[in-house]
């Protein structure tokens, strides 16, 4: 027996709706396309096996594709700004923006004062060489702007593409009438991926992250009647997730851009760093991170059912195993933001909206920043056991009386290269010495460490309900 099915939604079927149709706005496109199949049935091998009635299989595959129209409407500088020139810079009220110059920046009494750059341009001397590199990857703008502004100037259009493959098969063997066994694997790779906005020869600094997750999962049933009143299950699971989220521009080498090459050589991942000018589209990975994660759980059940005149007895046990690889980066290269105020005047404590730019700032390599280095990578494990013995008593017609214990411990974490600690309040701190107080306590320890346990915490073994 066997089943097809496609389930298909396209933006050409819909209609837009009243309220965008009467305001001139186009329908978003959108495509999503589900799709599969199944077969199942008896193994039937002609004049070598058959299976009727005594082993199975089915088999499932699942697809999706779906496109999602998106867009973004942003401001990036003109040519002329990108090489410092700012004379036609103006506001929403068509003012001219007045540049001013910060190493110009003298004491007036109990207030400061600065001077604004000749003509409104940045002398290009001035203008850093990080700064310069950096702006070639930010796109030209593609609109004169909303009224002839240039502000929103650049807009582009994108699909966020998402694809989903699934698999799904299993097998049932019946060995006899007391025995019985079946087998089942499932795979699921999802991948989420990103629209493009920039044009090719700069897309690696558009930014955004790769989202790709691949799952796999086993489970094992072993069913015993040996008796008509003795039934014992035997099951085992495998799972395992696996996140390799990746940022766009993963493995680019900011030392192209000029910045120091202690950075790049420090960096827990290569990327493309984060730009962001107040106002401006911003460029690069600043705020995306990079993960490879894995999650892993091995779990175990033994369970048995006995019945007596009076007595159903149940009893078994279930262990688990739980398995952690996790290594992250985020703001590996630098993360760096521009404001408006550290080009404005001509009393640089004082904001107007005819004074200061971010670009300008950008421009002369004046903002605040961000760099991590995270030491995020641990392969950690742990394993649970529980034990239990149960007993529905039938003392009479009208009297039962379920009976039953568990014992149950969960072990704690223990690290492959022991690169755990705790915080103990009560040891001597590092810092007593260096800050004059003696009796300061409270330090981290490291696992394994001076003889100290593998674990991240004593086990508790007093768990009987």
């Amino acid at each position: 027996h066997g089943s097809v099915f496609e389930f298909l939604r396209n933006s050409k079927l819909d209609s837009n709706n009243f309220f965008a149709n009467s305001n001139g706005v186009k329908l978003a496109s959108f495509k999503r396309n589900q799709f599969g199949a199944s077969v199942g049935g008896p193994v039937l091998i002609p004049k070598l096996y058959n299976g009727r009635n005594r082993t199975f299989f089915f088999f499932t595959y699942e697809g999706l594709r779906q496109r999602s129209a998106t867009n973004i409407l942003n401001t990036v500088p003109t040519e002329l700004q990108r090489n410092g020139d700012f004379s036609q810079l103006r506001n929403n009220a068509g003012n001219l923006i007045t540049i001013f110059d910060p190493t110009t920046t003298v004491q007036s009494g109990t207030a400061f004062t600065r001077t604004a750059f000749p003509g409104n341009r940045i002398p290009a001397s001035q203008i850093d060489p990080v700064s310069r590199n950096a702006m070639r990857y930010v796109p030209p703008p593609n609109s004169l702007g909303a009224a002839n502004s240039g502000i929103n100037n650049y807009a582009a259009s994108g699909a966020s593409p998402t694809d989903i493959n699934q698999i799904d098969a299993r097998g049932d063997q019946v060995i006899n009438d007391s025995n019985r066994f079946f087998l089942r694997i499932s795979h699921r790779k999802l991948d989420i991926g990103l629209p493009d906005y920039f044009p090719d020869d700069i897309l690696v600094a558009q930014g955004g992250l790769f989202q790709p997750q691949i799952s796999n999962n086993a489970a094992f049933n072993y069913t015993l009647n040996a008796t008509p009143t003795f039934l014992m299950d035997f099951r085992y699971g495998f799972g395992r997730t696996l996140l390799n989220f990746r940022p766009r521009s993963d493995g680019f080498d900011p030392t192209q851009l000029g910045l120091p090459g202690y950075i790049a050589s420090n960096a827990d991942r290569l990327m493309f760093p984060g730009f962001a000018p107040t106002g401006y589209l911003g460029i690069g990975n600043g705020g995306p991170d990079f993960r490879r994660n894995s999650f892993e759980t091995h779990s175990t059940a033994w369970q048995n059912t006995k019945v007596l005149t009076a007595h159903t007895l149940k009893f078994g046990a279930e262990g688990r195993l739980v398995r952690v690889n996790n290594t992250e980066a985020g703001n590996a290269v630098g993360n760096f933001t521009f404001p408006r105020a550290l080009t404005q005047g001509p009393n640089p404590n004082v904001a107007t909206a005819v004074a200061g730019d971010a670009a300008a700032s950008f421009l002369l390599g004046l903002g605040a920043g961000t760099y991590t280095k995270g030491f995020k990578g641990v392969s950690t494990q742990s394993t649970y056991w529980g034990f239990y013995f149960g007993d529905d008593w039938k003392v009479s017609q009208k009297l039962t009386l379920n009976l039953g214990i568990r014992y149950e411990f969960e072990t704690a974490r223990t690290e492959r290269y022991d690169r755990v600690n705790v915080f103990n309040p009560t040891v001597a701190s590092p810092l007593a010495g260096p800050a004059g107080l003696p009796n300061l306590v409270g330090g981290l320890e490291f696992a394994g460490v001076d003889g100290r346990s593998r674990r991240q915490f004593p086990t508790d073994r007093n768990n009987i309900a």
